[in-house]
């Protein structure tokens, strides 16, 4: 219960939606430890900035793919990290996410939420039937998360982002002791 003598709480006028915040919050509340992912016994940690980059990034590759204020953006993952920034990458490109808990539903709720951009970032021994499911249900646009090298027919756009080499990037700064983000 807060003390009647705190001041309120202002929320700025430059947060107008939940895709606003992570922008928000990076210029005004900068963490150097802002999400972390487990990586065997290691947590592997991001920056505020390096969300906010990767929220922006995302956000722009999904607009480069063709989504637009209002598409379906299908996520097809585990409880991660990459979850969280493509959810707010796809509010920020102004789409709407459609979370998928069932991949064997995907065909019908294409078809429901007329979704035309699918995230994927599953085990690396799932990611090809999960990619051949997406592709078979209509969706002409990937990006994926998932390591190892996908095959998609010629007229889907497929974007794999290769974690590994975003971790190392990750850790060489860390190394050098940039961590101010």
């Amino acid at each position: 219960m807060a003390d009647a003598t705190e001041p309120a709480i202002e929320i700025d006028a430059d947060v107008n939606t939940i895709a606003d915040l992570p922008f928000h919050m990076m210029g005004r509340f900068p963490k150097p430890l802002a999400i972390g992912r487990c990586r065997g016994e290691d947590i592997v940690w991001l920056s505020s900035r390096d969300v906010f980059e990767r929220i922006r990034d995302l956000s722009l590759g999904i607009r480069t793919l063709g989504v637009s204020g209002g598409d379906r953006v299908a996520i097809i993952a585990e409880s991660r990290p990459e979850w969280l920034l493509c959810d707010l990458a796809v509010l920020a490109a102004g789409a709407v996410t459609v979370p998928i808990h069932d991949v064997r539903e995907f065909r019908r709720l294409v078809r429901r939420a007329r979704i035309r951009i699918a995230v994927i970032a599953v085990p690396a021994e799932a990611a090809q039937s999960v990619v051949n499911t997406v592709v078979a249900a209509g969706v002409k646009a990937v990006l994926n998360f998932s390591p190892g090298t996908l095959k998609v027919p010629p007229d889907v756009k497929l974007k794999s982002v290769d974690l590994t080499v975003s971790l190392e990037s990750l850790s060489f700064f860390l190394a050098q002791g940039d961590l101010d983000g």
